[in-house]
C-alpha cells in the first residue's frame, strides 16, 4: 500500500507540474499570437471604436443620471460633457474620456486615451497623475489605445493630469478637475462624453451608491446588481487576448485533468493484469478452504471417534473396569487436546468473511471532488465568462466559436467520465484480487500451522494413549481401537515428516540405484491394491539412476503409483518410464483415468486438498500425500509436477539432480 500511496502522490505532483506552467504561459503565448494576428496600424482610428466610453466630439448620452452634451454644453450632475480633441505636436489627434467637472465614482473609473486620425500610428506612451503625483505610465495596446483604471478609494484626488508623448518624444499635458462621487442614490456617476451616435460612458457608478461591504450586506437586494456591475467592470478591463484565450485555458486544464486520469488508468490496468489470475482462482481458493476445514476435521476427529466407540464396547471380564476408566480418561484428554488445536487453527478461517464485489458508485466524495466538481466549476465558469464577455464588452464569440466550445466541453466531460469510471473499476477489481490473495495466504498459513501444531499435539497424546492401549488384549473387542490408533500414528508420522522436510535439503552423498529396484519396492505396497482394482502396472523402461536417499524416492514413487491406481478405471493400465539427461533423472508415471481439471492442478500439491472435493470420499486419503511428495522431492534437490488431459491421461513427472 505504501507503493500505491507514493504513486498517487507522484501523479498529483505531475498534474501540478503540467497544469501550473500552462496556466502561467498559455495566456502569454495566446496574447502574442493574437497581437500578431491583428496588428494595429493597418488602418485609421477616426471611428473611435475602443469601448463605449471613448467619445468623439459632439453630443451624446451621458452617464446614469443625465446625458453628457457636446463640448458646448456645460457639465451637469448627471454626466460630463463631451471632451475636446487635443492634438499632439506631431499632428496626431487623441480623445481622452475626461472633462472638467466630470463626476467620477470612487469605486473606480477607466481613463482611456485613444488616437483618432493616426492612419496606422499612435502615440508612444501616456503618464497618469493624480494631484500632481505620477501614478502610472502606460503604453498603447494592440489597438493603439492606452488605459488606466483609477480607483479614487485607493488613490484620492480631484486633479487628473494626463501627459501624452508622441513618437517624436514630444509631450503634451492635459489637466482635468473632476468631482469624486461619494453620494448615495443620485442616478450614478457621470460618464464620459457621448459619441456622435449618442452612446454615453458605462464606467460611472452604474446607479448603485457607494457602500462599504457591511453596508451592502445590510441591503441584500442591491447585492446581485453590485456583483454584476463588478463582474462587468472586471471583464471590461481585461485585455482582448485574455478574453479570447481564457476559455481555452480552462479547457486545457480540464484536458490535463483527463490526461492524469488516463495515466492513472494505465497504471491500474497494469496492476490489474498482474493480479487477474487470482480472480480466476477464486473458486479454487474457496474449494481449498473447504478442503482444509473438512479434511483436517475428518482425519483428526474420525480416528478419535472410532477409538471412543471401541472403548465403550469394552466390558468386564475382558477388561477390568479400572483399565476402561483409564482408557476413557486418556481418550477424553486426547480429544480435548485435538479439539483445542483444530479450533484454534481453523476457527479464524471458518469465521473469515468471504470476498464480495461491491457495486461501482460515482456518487462518492472522491467522485465529486475529482470528476464532477472540476467539470461543473470549469464549464460553469467558461460559459458564464463568455456570456458576460458577449454582453459587457465589444467581444463577440461568434456562433461557430461557441459551438466548438460546447462540443469541446462535452467531449472532455464524456472522456473524463469514462476514464474516471475505468480508474474506479480497476481499483475495485484490484481490491477484490488483493482480498483473494489475502485469503489464499491465510489458508496457506493455516495449513502450516495445522501441520506444525497438530504434529506436536498428536505425538504427545499418542504416547499417552499407546501406554494405555498396550495393556489391552488383542482381539475383536479392541479392533476399532487398534485401527483408530493406527490411523492417528500414520497421520502423525506424515505431519512430523512434513514439518521436518519443509525448507530443508539433503546433504547425503549420491548413490546408484536402478529404476527397477525402486519400482519393485513400491510394488510391494501398491501391487495388491492394483490387483484388487483390476489395474495393470508396467515398468516400460529401466535405467540406472542416482539419488541421495533411495528410500525416500521409493516412498514418493509408491505414493504416486497409489494415486494412479486409485483414479484408474477397471482394467486400466498404469505405466512407469525412467530416463536420464545430462544432469537430471526422470521418472514418469502415467494413468488413463478421468484426468484433472486445469484449474485444480496448481492446488494439488497443497496439504489437505483433494481434486474431487472434500465432500466426496470415493478415494481414501486426506489430500496430504502429494504435498508430502513435493517436500521430499524438494529435499532431494528435485521437483514433482502433474500434467493432465481430462478423459485421456494424467502423468506425474518426477525429476531430480543426479550429482
Amino acid at each position: 500500500m505504501n507503493t500505491k500511496v507514493k504513486a498517487m502522490r507522484s501523479y498529483k505532483k505531475l498534474s501540478k507540474l503540467l497544469i501550473t506552467p500552462l496556466l502561467l504561459v498559455l495566456p502569454v503565448f495566446l496574447s502574442v499570437g493574437t497581437a500578431a494576428a491583428s496588428t494595429y496600424g493597418t488602418g485609421g482610428y477616426s471611428d473611435c471604436q475602443y469601448e463605449t466610453d471613448c467619445p468623439d466630439s459632439g453630443g451624446g448620452g451621458g452617464g446614469g443620471g443625465g446625458g453628457g452634451g457636446g463640448t458646448s454644453t456645460p457639465p451637469t450632475d448627471g454626466g460630463g460633457g463631451g471632451p475636446s480633441e487635443p492634438t499632439l505636436p506631431s499632428g496626431l489627434k487623441v480623445a481622452i474620456n475626461l472633462t472638467d467637472g466630470q463626476h467620477i465614482p470612487d469605486t473606480g473609473y477607466t481613463i482611456t486615451v485613444t488616437p483618432l486620425n493616426g492612419q496606422g500610428t499612435t502615440f508612444k506612451q501616456v503618464e497618469f497623475s493624480i494631484n500632481d503625483q505620477l501614478e502610472a505610465t502606460e503604453e498603447p495596446e494592440t489597438d493603439g489605445s492606452a488605459s488606466w483604471l483609477w480607483i479614487p478609494n485607493q488613490i484620492p484626488g480631484t486633479k487628473v493630469t494626463v501627459v501624452v508623448t508622441d513618437q517624436n518624444d514630444q509631450a503634451k499635458t492635459y489637466t482635468y478637475n473632476v468631482i469624486i462621487d461619494h453620494a448615495a442614490n443620485n442616478g450614478g456617476g457621470g460618464g464620459g462624453g457621448g459619441t456622435t451616435s449618442g452612446t454615453g460612458s458605462n464606467s460611472g457608478s452604474g446607479g448603485y451608491p457607494h457602500r462599504s461591504f457591511l453596508g451592502t450586506l445590510a441591503h441584500p437586494l442591491e447585492l446581485p446588481g453590485r456583483l454584476t456591475a463588478s463582474l462587468k467592470h472586471f471583464v471590461q478591463n481585461l485585455p482582448e487576448p485574455v478574453i479570447y484565450s481564457l476559455p481555452y485555458t480552462i479547457f486545457l486544464i480540464l484536458a490535463a485533468n483527463a490526461l492524469v486520469l488516463l495515466l492513472q488508468t494505465k497504471r491500474e490496468i497494469a496492476e490489474k493484469l498482474n493480479l487477474d489470475e487470482l480472480i480466476k482462482h477464486e473458486q479454487a481458493v474457496n474449494e481449498a478452504k473447504a478442503n482444509l476445514i473438512e479434511l483436517v476435521s475428518h482425519y483428526l476427529r474420525t480416528p478419535l471417534t472410532m477409538i471412543r466407540s471401541g472403548a465403550e464396547m469394552l466390558k468386564p471380564p475382558t477388561v477390568s473396569p479400572e483399565l476402561v476408566t483409564e482408557l476413557q480418561t486418556t481418550i477424553k484428554s486426547f480429544s480435548t487436546a485435538v479439539e483445542s488445536t483444530v479450533s484454534a487453527d481453523l476457527d479464524p478461517l471458518v469465521n473469515a468473511a468471504g470476498t464480495t464485489i461491491q457495486p461501482l458508485s460515482l456518487r462518492s466524495r472522491s467522485a465529486v471532488l475529482r470528476l464532477w466538481l472540476p467539470l461543473v466549476l470549469g464549464g460553469g465558469f467558461v460559459f458564464a465568462f463568455v456570456y458576460l464577455a458577449n454582453h459587457a464588452t465589444a467581444y463577440s464569440a461568434g456562433t461557430t466559436n461557441e459551438i466548438i466550445q460546447v462540443a469541446t466541453y462535452s467531449l472532455i466531460g464524456f472522456s473524463s467520465y469514462q476514464l474516471y469510471r475505468r480508474v474506479n473499476l480497476r481499483r475495485r477489481d484490484n481490491a477484490y484480487s488483493r482480498n483473494i490473495l489475502a485469503e489464499q495466504e491465510m489458508i496457506d498459513q493455516t495449513r502450516d500451522k495445522v501441520i506444525n501444531e497438530a504434529s506436536v499435539t498428536l505425538q504427545t497424546e499418542l504416547t499417552k494413549l499407546s501406554t494405555v492401549t498396550a495393556k489391552l488384549p488383542v482381539g475383536n473387542e479392541t479392533k476399532f481401537i487398534t485401527k483408530g490408533e493406527g490411523q492417528l500414528k500414520d497421520l502423525t508420522n506424515r505431519l512430523i515428516i512434513a514439518s521436518h522436510l519443509k525448507g530443508s535439503h539433503s546433504t547425503l552423498p549420491y548413490t546408484a540405484v536402478d529404476a527397477s529396484s525402486l519400482y519393485n519396492r513400491a510394488l510391494q505396497k501398491v501391487g495388491p491394491k492394483a490387483e484388487a482394482a483390476g489395474v495393470s502396472l508396467e515398468l516400460q523402461q529401466d535405467t540406472h539412476l542416482a539419488t541421495q536417499n533411495p528410500d525416500l524416492l521409493a516412498l514418493v514413487l509408491q505414493s504416486v503409483l497409489d494415486n494412479a491406481v486409485s483414479y484408474s478405471p477397471k482394467d486400466g493400465k498404469v505405466s512407469v518410464a525412467a530416463t536420464t539427461s545430462k544432469h537430471l533423472n526422470h521418472l514418469d508415471v502415467t494413468d488413463h483415468g478421468n484426468g484433472i481439471e486445469a484449474g485444480k492442478l496448481s492446488q494439488l500439491f497443497q496439504p489437505f486438498f483433494k481434486a474431487e472435493g472434500a465432500e466426496e470420499f470415493n478415494h481414501e486419503g486426506m489430500g496430504f500425500s502429494l504435498y508430502l511428495d513435493k517436500l521430499i522431492m524438494l529435499y532431494l534437490g528435485g521437483d514433482i509436477s502433474i500434467e493432465s488431459t481430462p478423459n485421456q491421461a494424467t502423468t506425474a513427472h518426477l525429476s531430480w539432480s543426479n550429482s
